[in-house]
C-alpha cells in the first residue's frame, strides 16, 4: 500500500495518470510523454532514494523519491538514471553488506 500511495502521489505531482496494471514492469509512470520512472517510498522523512545496483542503465530514465505514510505523503524529488548510477552514489549498507546507490534528498532535483 505505501509504494502504490508513493506512486499515486508522484502521478498526481507530475499530473499524469499512474499505470495501475496488475503485472510488475521495470518503471511506475511514464512522464513527459517519454521519461519511464521508477517511485521508490520511505516513510523516514530524512530518508534517501536508494536504488539496487541490479537495475540496468536504459531500463528506467529517471528515480523519484517519495516520502510519507499513507494517504499523506510529499515527493522529495528525483534523479535522472545516468547521474544516480555513478560511483560517487554508491554506498554499502554496514548491517547487510548489500550495495545501492543512494542519494541524499539535497542531491535531487
Amino acid at each position: 500500500m505505501q509504494g502504490a500511495g508513493g506512486e499515486i502521489a508522484f502521478s498526481k505531482w507530475a499530473n499524469v495518470y499512474p499505470d495501475m496494471k496488475d503485472s510488475p514492469d521495470k518503471f511506475d509512470v511514464v512522464w513527459n510523454h517519454e521519461d519511464r520512472v521508477d517511485v521508490k517510498t520511505t516513510h523516514h522523512e530524512h530518508g534517501h532514494l536508494e536504488v539496487s545496483t541490479n537495475k540496468k542503465q536504459g531500463d528506467v530514465d529517471i528515480y523519484a523519491l517519495v516520502i510519507g505514510e499513507f494517504p499523506s505523503f510529499r515527493v522529495a524529488g528525483y534523479m535522472p538514471a545516468n547521474i544516480l548510477m555513478a560511483d560517487e552514489y554508491l554506498y554499502t549498507h554496514e548491517r547487510t553488506g548489500s550495495t545501492v546507490w543512494r542519494v541524499p534528498q539535497e542531491d535531487l532535483q
